[in-house]
């Protein structure tokens, strides 16, 4: 099982979306992630930069003000794809977890651009 936080509205809309489908909450961020996997690393920087002591590479802050609420979801992976959704937050320089998976939800079930900048994930 794999934990993320949603946006509120993007969660109203998987919820939605979810229920119109009888689909569940898994399968549904899986194939937006599938679906968008070549639009999600030009959310991120993926050039790391270097710290004050320029020996270890780290990534640029990535924690800001939430623009909304955040909902807790539990996404129930075979631990094959747990670790293939690992793989491609590291592939696509995301931050976290959440925020590849709220990212590919939101160009899935809006069709739309964050209103944020990418490094505003949860």
């Amino acid at each position: 099982m794999v934990v993320v936080y949603l946006s509120e509205s993007i969660y109203r809309t998987l919820r939605d979306r979810a229920q119109s489908t009888v689909r569940t909450y898994t399968d549904l961020a899986l194939d937006a992630v599938e679906t968008h996997l070549d639009e999600l690393p030009s959310h991120w920087d993926i050039n790391p930069s270097t710290g004050p002591g320029k020996l270890f590479t780290r990534r640029q802050p990535i924690r800001a003000r939430r623009e909304e609420p955040t909902r807790q979801v539990q996404l129930r992976l075979q631990a094959d794809a747990a670790i293939t959704l690992r793989r491609l937050v590291d592939e696509c320089g995301a931050p976290s977890t959440t925020a590849l998976v709220d990212e590919a939800l939101r160009l899935a079930l809006t069709g739309c651009s964050p209103r944020r900048s990418p490094n505003e994930y949860p």
